[in-house]
């Protein structure tokens, strides 16, 4: 199965993180499994950035029943598995961004939200 999803990054969170600059290059969908290419701005972002869109993206996509599984990729080159050139298999037992969120897909969670103030500069 391969379906096309449309998300406006300008709604959540990311939008305050990602580069001006950022834009996915490509998305598909087969098999229970997220492929996703980002633009190269995205290597601009500090580690713990990375982390935290890879996470957001991870959970976003797999909240859905038909997505298992994301391999991310950056302008053609697979995100591997640390030291080795295995392709890192992302997946919500894979990533722990926050461990007070559940794993297992839900109809519903309990998540902490955060608000900047009106300048975007601290939380409100």
């Amino acid at each position: 199965m391969s379906t096309n999803l449309a998300v406006d990054l300008s709604l959540t969170i990311l939008h305050w993180l990602l580069p001006s600059d950022f834009h996915i290059n490509s998305k598909t969908y087969k098999d229970k499994t997220a492929y996703i290419d980002l633009q190269p701005s995205f290597n601009k972002l500090s580690p713990s950035d990375r982390i935290l869109c890879i996470g957001a993206m991870v959970y976003t996509l797999t909240d859905m029943s038909f997505i298992e599984d994301v391999y991310v990729s950056v302008n053609g080159i697979t995100l591997n598995e640390p030291q080795t050139d295995i392709p890192w298999k992302f997946n919500r037992e894979t990533i722990r961004n926050n461990p007070t969120v559940n794993p297992e897909k839900t109809n519903w969670q309990v998540v902490e939200l955060y608000f900047a103030d009106r300048t975007g500069t601290r939380l409100a």
